[in-house]
């Protein structure tokens, strides 16, 4: 990519790590620190460009029919960037980048795959992670980030109006609501990051991968479970059975003495119990989770329709 030499100016000893066109010969330059923005003359300015640092404490857009407006909040400052409404997913990938490079949520050298704004959720799908972050802001530093090298399956359901991306994560499943007309494109970013990272050459053999090492880790505890099984007497050292007859009353009612019959002690739960109680559990998250994001999205929707009706004005 040819620089403009005002650009060249502005970076000093920074490199750009990536750039953005933005139509008209404007540009938007990605460096360690900050994000530079070159407008190219025109009818009514010269010239120009214009630093957004990475340490922002709050990103936020709002979109219009022709034109999208970030809004960057700083510790003593703020700034706005406007861009073309059709480069505005670019445009957010290109922003998060930099930024959670500077917060170290992701490493030096990680980038971006996509990134994905679906009312309040931020989907950004990275080089060895998915980082998600639910909120009016497209980012305020509070997230959740879950590690590829830790993912043990992976699979998409869809349903009328949304398709969830569901993630197991060191076995926990880990749901990430998606519209269905935008569930491809997720579908297609997670397709090449998986594929980069664990070295193969598509995602239904990633999940044949998932499923295989799921297999061999059931049939291990199956293994230890009939080695060790949970159901059996464990007994005192020294301990010999037939002396506990001796242990008994003259009358036979045994060692409490009640005479009546000791009622029968439920065995320990096994590991399918804690496995089905566990599954309620994630039913009953996800089903919580659901009612959130529509009380969510309509609250979205309502507050969008308030602004398109006063930008219409």
């Amino acid at each position: 990519m040819e620089l403009p030499e005002l650009v060249r100016e502005h970076l000093g000893n920074e490199d750009v790590q990536a750039g953005l066109a933005l139509g008209d010969d404007d540009l938007l330059c990605l460096t360690p620190t900050r994000t530079l923005l070159y407008r190219a003359d025109g009818l009514l300015s010269d010239e120009r460009v214009t630093d957004y640092p990475h340490d922002v404490e709050r990103l936020e857009l709002s979109e219009g029919r022709r034109k999208t407006k970030f809004h960057f909040e700083y510790v003593d400052d703020e700034q706005s960037l406007t861009v073309p409404a059709d480069a505005t997913r670019d445009v957010v990938g290109l922003l998060l980048e930099g930024i959670l490079r500077a917060e170290r949520v992701l490493d030096a050298e990680e980038g971006v795959v996509e990134a994905f704004r679906f009312s309040e959720l931020t989907l950004v799908v990275a080089d060895d992670r998915i980082v998600k972050h639910v909120g009016n802001a497209v980012w305020d530093g509070e997230y959740e980030s879950f590690e590829y090298e830790a993912l043990t399956g992976l699979d998409f359901e869809q349903a009328r109006v949304a398709t969830e991306v569901v993630l197991s994560v060191d076995g926990r499943p880990e749901r990430i609501k998606t519209p269905n007309d935008e569930a491809r494109l997720v579908e297609r970013a997670l397709e090449r990051a998986l594929i980069e990272y664990f070295e193969v050459t598509s995602l239904s053999q990633l999940q044949s991968r998932f499923q295989s090492e799921a297999d061999e880790t059931d049939s291990a505890a199956a293994r230890s479970n009939d080695e060790y099984p949970f159901d059996s007497e464990i007994q005192p050292l020294g301990d010999d059975p037939g002396s506990r007859a001796d242990t008994d009353t003259v009358d036979g009612t045994g060692p409490s003495g009640t005479g009546s019959e000791t009622e029968p002690v439920d065995a320990a739960m096994t590991p399918a119990d804690l496995e089905r109680i566990e599954a309620q559990l994630d039913e009953l998250t996800a089903a919580v989770d659901k009612q959130n994001q529509l009380l969510r999205n309509h609250h979205t929707a309502i507050k969008q329709l308030v602004e398109e009706l006063q930008s219409d004005r």
